[in-house]
């Protein structure tokens, strides 16, 4: 009886690992993003909460806050997520944010236009 158990255990295991699509690893440096990012469960928001640096959350408005690279954008948008600049913190951290490649500007001039 015991194998049989430590056999189910072993498969419960791995089932729950193989569920858990953690973020691709960082493939450049891109600089930073602070993002507005809308979830859709509590579920939803510990795993994007586990993955990236947040800023705020608003529980009442399924929103949070996070400093992102483009990489971990995308990854938010593989989930179904909503996700846009937070252009005014974006302008207040601008210093802190660091060196942005062109593809991370292109973005950063078509949602926050000065």
């Amino acid at each position: 009886m015991r194998p049989l158990y430590l056999c189910l255990m072993l498969n419960l295991l791995l089932a729950s690992c193989t569920m858990i699509q953690p973020l691709p690893p960082q493939t450049s440096d891109d600089g930073w993003l602070i993002v507005r990012i809308n979830y859709d469960s509590t579920a939803t928001l510990n795993r994007i909460a586990s993955e990236l640096d947040i800023w705020e959350v608003d529980r009442t408005a399924q929103t949070l806050v996070a400093r992102v690279r483009l990489d971990q954008r995308q990854w938010v948008l593989a989930l179904g997520q909503s996700i846009t600049l937070d252009c005014a913190k974006m302008r207040a951290n601008r210093d802190a944010l660091g060196t942005r490649t062109a593809a991370a500007q292109a973005l950063i001039d078509a949602e926050c236009p000065e």
